[in-house]
């Protein structure tokens, strides 16, 4: 993507998780209360099934590709682009360095990529922990707050759609205050609001916590998203978005069982955990990050960042 527009199209692209979980909340609520679970996981399976068709249509990265020798081939993916978009085919001749031999999971914390590294695994960490916490046990949370099963769905289904604006505000903000500020305001403000649902009462106000806490979680998790690959250069971009977000995988493992012990005590000693891990993450973006907005990406670990 082109590097005005990168981060706003990266987030946007994101946006489709809210789209998913919009049918999804809109489906439990359907589906459950009248037919229990298992229709509601079958539906799930379908979209599942559906990703072995898309596989077939995306293409290579033209810029692995062309690090990889494999010129040919990247300048087939890159004409093919300009034909979709009634443009020219591309002309010039094809220049990249090659990739380095290595480990790629040690060149993350080569000097340079190492603060960024620091900075994004527990960036992952903290806002899976926090939002898996919350939405694994979201249900159960509007239940001690006096709500019946069948507004638990409603209200779920609400939060979704606050998502979508959530999305969008963070697609429009990334290419103005920078993916840095955009991101560790959207984690803060996150903390800020799952703090207010824990403590707040009266259904307007819990609902409202809820909305703003799910805007401001999803547009991080949009930001993070796009902000991660932009970090790394061609070479192991995919590693380092694979370890970022493996960082969110170990936090989602964790906070199920961290969740039920801490509702043992008290629903605010709950969500007060989770607000705590939004604003950390936040924190660290702010002191750790490097900002990229507006930068062209480095190919391979030896050359400078930003070429």
């Amino acid at each position: 993507m082109p590097t005005r527009n990168r981060g706003r199209n990266l987030v946007i692209l994101e946006s489709f998780w809210a789209a998913g979980t919009i049918i999804a909340a809109g489906l439990a609520w359907l589906l459950v209360p009248s037919f229990g679970w298992r229709p509601l996981l079958a539906t799930s399976a379908v979209a599942a099934v559906l990703v072995l068709w898309i596989r077939r249509s995306i293409p290579e990265s033209p810029r692995y590709l062309a690090i990889s020798g494999k010129n040919d081939e990247a300048r087939e993916i890159l004409a093919g682009i300009a034909r979709e978009n009634g443009q020219p085919e591309p002309e010039q001749e094809l220049v990249a360095d090659e990739r380095q031999e290595g480990n790629p999971v040690g060149k993350l914390w080569k000097p340079g990529l190492r603060q960024s590294t620091l900075m994004l695994w527990v960036a992952w960490f903290c806002i899976s922990l926090a939002y898996y916490g919350i939405f694994t046990w979201l249900p159960q949370a509007f239940v001690a707050q006096g709500f019946s099963s069948l507004q638990t769905y409603q209200n779920t289904f609400l939060l979704a759609l606050a998502q979508v604006p959530g999305f969008f505000s963070a697609a429009y903000l990334i290419e103005r205050l920078g993916r840095r500020n955009t991101l560790g305001i959207y984690l803060i403000a996150s903390g800020v609001f799952t703090f207010l649902f824990a403590i707040v009462t009266g259904f307007t106000g819990l609902l409202a916590s809820a909305m703003l806490m799910s805007f401001f979680a999803l547009g991080a998790w949009g930001s993070l998203y796009a902000w991660t690959p932009e970090l790394y250069p061609t070479e192991i971009r995919t590693t380092g978005m694979g370890w970022a977000s493996g960082m969110a995988r170990v936090a989602g493992v964790i906070t199920p069982t961290l969740g039920g012990i801490l509702f043992g005590y008290a629903l605010v000693s709950a969500l007060s955990a989770w607000a705590a891990a939004f604003v950390i993450g936040g924190i660290v973006v702010f002191l750790l990050g490097v900002e990229t907005k507006q930068q062209g990406l480095s190919d391979t670990v030896s050359e400078p960042e930003g070429v």
